[in-house]
């Protein structure tokens, strides 16, 4: 996994500035048919070409602090008629999304990417979905037709049901094919806005979540249902990650483990928040702010799309007096900052230069004893201010949630430098702090 801002990335924006890409995350966090009819549906196409247990990762990239990963789509003939080569696809991480969509050729409206868009035209093995078979679409001369959301608006996109082969394994290696992987095929964004960049390289969303057109649902058979990654801090330079899926996940020693809480319909991953520290001292919140309700509102959930974490009102506000508390308990020469706050009155500035302040770490405590702790360096991102002494604003990566007032989310940030992997066949997640500049392994 490569993050959208590394030096390495290929969206990497040299030009921006640090409040510039935190401004842009903030953004991110809080908002992603006539040629078609050549092409006729094939009920023949096998949904799985492989043996359970491939090990075939995809590499991850990072960009504007969104994760993305490098995967292989469609079939195209070349020189040799013995070899077909793929279309490379850059896909954002979504474990909170169901669907795996890109924008494809003859798309209107649709957002800059660097690389061409999908040339399904030309692709042995595209395959519409027939409408009888798409029971939430909106049959048009007999395609499927289907609304995506864009982001977190209310702006949706227009896509066609489809099928197609996916190839799966390192940039330079494509190590196995499965055939007949739904997605939705964007051809059309008319109420969308995007912020376009001359250098965005992604090209759609690879939903990851327990729906049934998510990625890990279509190929559970074949990998156990099992996912895991390792995300870097999008300021480390470092090169890509991996995606890794079935038998090519190891287990670490002393992993913590907690449930994934399961009911029907229930496609995000949600799990028992029961309390939060900081500096290993618990705030003894309210249990029942971080509560799933019987209808399937609140809770507390994990998403790669947002980075920041979100708490709902009363935990953030109790979260945030405990955090000013240790820092002015611990520090001579830094104030919370009033008003005007770049992220909800949850910034502190020194009064002087000072190379060095005693930041606090937090813990998430999770069922079954699970501890989650974010050191103070994935806890505060650091603002370069005009007229104020370098470091400037230290700001939490944690919001109120205004939008989702009965909801907690866990972002990115709370997950780098952590080894997650997802068991969805015995609902459990499992995790332990790690080095993920080093995770170009299982």
């Amino acid at each position: 996994m490569v993050h959208i801002d590394s030096h390495d990335s290929p969206m990497y924006e040299p030009e921006l500035s640090d409040v510039q890409r935190v401004q842009r995350l903030i953004n991110i966090s809080d908002s992603r048919i006539h040629y078609l009819s050549q092409k006729t549906a094939n009920k023949n196409v096998s949904l799985f070409d492989l043996k359970p247990g491939f090990r075939a990762p995809l590499p991850v990239y990072k960009q504007n602090f969104q994760y993305f990963v490098k995967i292989g789509l469609g079939s195209f003939p070349t020189d040799d008629p013995k070899f077909l080569k793929f279309h490379h696809e850059y896909l954002a991480l979504d474990n909170r999304g169901s669907i795996i969509w890109t924008q494809c050729e003859g798309c209107q409206n649709c957002f800059y990417q660097k690389s061409s868009l999908f040339p399904w035209r030309d692709s042995k093995t595209y395959h519409l979905i027939p409408c009888n078979e798409c029971p939430e679409c909106i049959c048009e001369n007999d395609i499927a037709i289907i609304g995506v959301p864009f982001r977190s608006t209310r702006a949706m996109m227009k896509g066609v049901m489809s099928r197609e082969s996916f190839a799966f394994g390192t940039p330079e290696t494509f190590l196995a094919v499965v055939r007949g992987i739904k997605f939705t095929c964007i051809i059309s964004m008319p109420n969308v806005q995007p912020e376009d960049s001359a250098d965005n390289k992604i090209t759609g969303i690879l939903g990851m979540n327990r729906g049934p057109n998510s990625l890990i649902s279509q190929i559970g058979p074949l990998v156990n249902y099992k996912f895991s990654y390792c995300l870097q801090d999008y300021r480390n330079p470092a090169t890509s990650t991996f995606l890794y899926f079935g038998d090519h996940i190891i287990n670490r020693p002393n992993m913590f483990v907690t449930p994934l809480l399961t009911r029907p319909n229930l496609f995000h991953y949600y799990v028992t928040l029961n309390d939060i520290g900081v500096n290993g001292r618990k705030l003894n919140i309210p249990s029942h702010l971080f509560e799933l309700n019987p209808d399937n509102s609140g809770g507390t959930l994990m998403d790669l799309i947002a980075s920041f974490t979100f708490l709902v009102p009363d935990a953030f506000d109790i979260l945030v007096e405990a955090i000013t508390d240790y820092i002015l308990n611990n520090n001579l020469y830094i104030r919370k900052r009033q008003g005007g706050d770049i992220n909800e009155k949850a910034c502190w500035e020194p009064l002087f230069d000072s190379p060095t302040f005693d930041l606090p770490t937090i813990t998430y405590y999770l069922d079954n004893n699970a501890e989650l702790l974010i050191q103070s360096t994935e806890l505060f991102w650091v603002y370069p201010t005009e007229g104020v002494p370098q470091p400037g604003l230290y700001c939490l990566t944690i919001r109120r949630n205004k939008i989702y007032q009965t909801t907690n989310i866990l972002g990115s940030f709370a997950q780098v430098n952590q080894r997650m992997i997802f068991d969805l066949a015995k609902s459990k997640l499992s995790f332990i702090a790690e080095d993920c500049t080093n995770a170009a392994r299982a």
